[in-house]
């Protein structure tokens, strides 16, 4: 829904001063939400130098260096944080084996030597070939301020920085050990239970925290509760624009699919059936980075598979941001490869760029392997199960129960009243991830059909539908795919809607006016709808059912009704449908994207107080000021609730706050865990023995395993420290219900 941008000369001094004023907002804006959330403004600066100075700067050397401009100033700097965040990989990973951490800092400097060659210097004396846009520059930045809204009111306030009694969401903790254990050592090892060896997980996103840690000085916890979640997020929806804005030859292009990316259903009109969804949401840190990275790898392959790109220096790119896309989460790769299979499909009925594009599946097919076999982890629980993702949908839950995951299609569709349940369920699915219905697209337009780059992102987004109907995951971790399918799907749709409006200012007046009429009154709707209860009987989720069923039968048809006609209409030469159906469709999603938030109420804060919680983070505090860093720990308490082989083991607060490696802590997410139980009774019962029965013996062998410190804890169920303990080992810190202890 845009106009093509002007080429530069249709760029004036006012202009550029205004987008530029656009971006000094942006910059302010991050500052305030990381200091209104307790970050002082001194770490807030030291942050900001190291993404200017050890991702932009090193990375704008390198991509500009060998691709030139992008076209624009947003791209290059979006394209060179890219490439930033995947070469200070390589560095860390060097430096890391020599143990040279703190060498960090200067890492960017040895980029200096790009310096030498002339075609570089070249290259990044060239000046950008478009005009900036002050208004799309502040569409888009909305939609940066938008996620920034979502995030401050549903992570931020609800994850406060340490000290605190409230209690963290149960995985960050774990992500904290691993970016304490990327401060430490590379290869990583699993700092939860030392004997397991190196540690299988798409890491990178915490190698990436842990490098902005050590070069800005900033505590680790700052980075992972309070700055990367703003970088990333900012970074992600700029890469969604720039590459959309690649594609399309339109910024305003590029600031709709920015939008595009964050509404958390395509239609708000029934808040109580299905919950919202956040792809930048920071408990899932592998989730947050991998989209900007995996993005901005789609934008180079469609540079290649276009033919807009063939200069040896966007293959080296490719091959950076490929390798960083790799670590990023265990899905992405996974896509980008059924992607560019796609693209060769095209390529090889098309005749053209069949040797490009037959190139780049052997690379995206060799990164595939290095991810599965490497860096990929958290496969607990897979099995084949036939719609299983929709028993994670509050009906369901609420009619037919829990799932049996065992089972190869989940008993509620199966039963009495089976179909009944499931084909409501199926449209709620649909209604919630519609935008990734954006696959199509290249069959509907002609003019798309014959660019491989559409057929890249068409099967990169059709892939995440493979596993939300046939895989089963008790953590449901195929919704993942379908999370980072969003903002391909945003591009493609972005991209259909463009092509839609075409370069008619009637057209995109009409659908942009179509649009906000449309999302105004979804907002009301929804505003409305989430004032009343939800359903509280089965039989009232029955009706509720029911009622959306038709709702959103009415809904699809009409849709669908207004596409067909409007494809139809726009090959006979009469487009004005097209961009009407394209309004029509798009408002109600950015109509939710609007309400969402001031929708969103932060739980009950003094509710979730927790007197352990707090003695615990005040112990870790304690401890990274107190035990040596490269200090091995064993403590007596690994699940939240109840001790033994059995329990949930998913309490990380020592290696997660206070950043030490434990001989044996939560083993929930280790390779030791076979879904029921610790498979290896023998050293948990060794490590228990510490506490209960501290004796020569067992304490040497401790000692031989690097253990140095001891950490126990009180509270109703655990086990109680034998005396004898004093005998081995000294108090040296104490609170209600914490005891540090170290070995003699």
């Amino acid at each position: 829904m845009s106009a093509t941008v002007a080429p530069v000369r249709g760029r004036t001094p006012l202009l550029s001063a205004l987008t530029w004023a656009v971006a000094a907002v942006v910059l302010i804006l991050a500052a305030g939400i990381a200091v209104a959330y307790g970050v002082p403004a001194p770490q807030v600066a030291a942050y900001g130098a190291y993404w200017l100075f050890a991702v932009i700067a090193p990375g704008f050397l390198i991509h500009k260096g060998l691709r030139g401009t992008r076209g624009s100033w947003l791209a290059d700097i979006v394209y060179a944080a890219g490439t930033g965040l995947a070469v200070e990989l390589l560095a860390w990973m060097a430096l890391s084996l020599a143990h040279l951490q703190p060498a960090l800092r200067f890492w960017p400097l040895v980029t200096l030597v790009l310096l030498i060659v002339p075609s570089v210097r070249r290259r990044l004396l060239e000046r950008p070939t478009e005009a900036g846009s002050p208004l799309w520059s502040a569409v888009t930045a909305s939609a940066v301020g938008w996620a920034w809204w979502l995030l401050a009111t549903g992570f931020l306030n609800a994850q406060p920085l340490p000290p605190s009694p409230v209690p963290y969401y149960v995985d960050l903790p774990w992500h904290l050990s691993l970016i304490a254990e990327a401060r430490r050592a590379f290869p990583m090892l699993t700092p939860q239970l030392i004997t397991a060896g190196p540690l299988k997980y798409s890491w990178f996103v915490h190698a990436h925290m842990a490098i902005g840690s050590i070069v800005s000085g900033v505590p680790d916890y700052v980075v992972l509760l309070r700055l990367a979640p703003i970088a990333l997020t900012a970074f992600g929806i700029a890469a969604v624009a720039v590459v959309a804005r690649q594609l399309t030859g339109s910024a305003g292009a590029g600031a709709l699919a920015a939008w595009l990316t964050i509404p958390p259903a395509l239609v708000g009109l029934w808040p109580h059936l299905t919950s919202t969804t956040n792809i930048f949401n920071p408990v899932s840190p592998t989730q947050l980075y991998s989209v900007g990275i995996s993005v901005l790898l789609a934008g180079v392959l469609a540079s290649l598979l276009d033919g807009t790109g063939s200069k040896a220096g966007t293959w080296v790119i490719a091959l950076l941001v490929g390798l960083a896309t790799t670590g990023s989460k265990s899905s992405v790769m996974l896509m980008i490869f059924c992607g560019v299979a796609a693209a060769l499909l095209a390529a090889l009925f098309l005749r053209r760029r069949r040797v490009a594009a037959g190139v780049l599946l052997a690379g995206a097919a060799g990164l595939t392997v290095l991810a599965v076999a490497l860096v990929s982890g958290g496969n607990y629980g897979n099995r084949p199960q036939l719609f299983s993702a929709l028993t994670s949908l509050t009906p369901y839950r609420r009619i037919a129960g829990a799932n049996d995951f065992t089972l190869p299609i989940p008993a509620g569709f199966t039963g009495p009243g089976g179909p009944a349940l499931f084909w409501p369920l199926l449209l709620l699915a649909l209604v919630r991830f519609g935008l990734l219905l954006g696959f199509v697209v290249p069959f509907l337009s002609a003019e798309l059909r014959h660019r491989l780059s559409a057929w890249l992102l068409a099967g990169i987004v059709a892939s995440a539908w493979i596993p939300f109907v046939v895989m089963g995951h008790r953590g449901y971790s195929q919704y993942y795919f379908m999370f980072g399918a969003v903002p391909f799907a945003a591009i493609l749709v972005a991209w259909a809607a463009q092509r839609a409006v075409g370069g008619s200012r009637t057209r995109l007046v009409t659908a942009w006016s179509v649009g906000a009429v449309a999302g105004l009154a979804v907002a009301v709707v929804h505003a409305v709808r989430h004032s009343r209860r939800a359903p509280g009987s089965v039989e009232a989720w029955w009706n509720a059912l029911d009622r959306f069923s038709l709702e959103a039968g009415i809904f699809c048809g009409l849709a669908l009704l207004l596409i067909c006609a409007g494809v139809v209409l726009r090959r006979r030469g009469r487009p004005m449908l097209a961009a009407i159906a394209a309004g029509a469709i798009l408002g109600p999603a950015l109509g939710t994207a609007a309400v969402t938030a001031p929708m969103s109420h932060p739980a009950n804060q003094t509710a979730r107080y927790s007197v352990i919680t707090l003695n615990e983070s005040q112990a870790a505090l304690w401890m990274r000021d107190n035990v040596p860093f490269d200090a091995v720990v064993a403590t007596d308490t690994q699940c939240r609730v109840r001790t033994g082989p059995t329990c949930d083991a998913r309490r990380w607060w020592i290696s997660g706050l206070s950043g030490h490696r434990v001989l044996l802590e939560g083993w929930a997410y280790t390779a030791e865990f076979d879904g029921t139980r610790f498979t290896d009774p023998d050293l948990y019962a060794f490590n228990q023995s510490l506490f209960t029965k501290p004796a020569r013996d067992n304490i040497a062998r401790a000692k031989q395993l690097g253990v140095t410190w001891l950490v126990s804890e009180r509270f109703p169920g655990s086990a109680t420290v034998s005396a004898d303990l004093a005998r081995f080992a000294d108090v040296a810190y104490v609170n209600d219900t914490v005891t540090v202890y170290r070995l003699r």
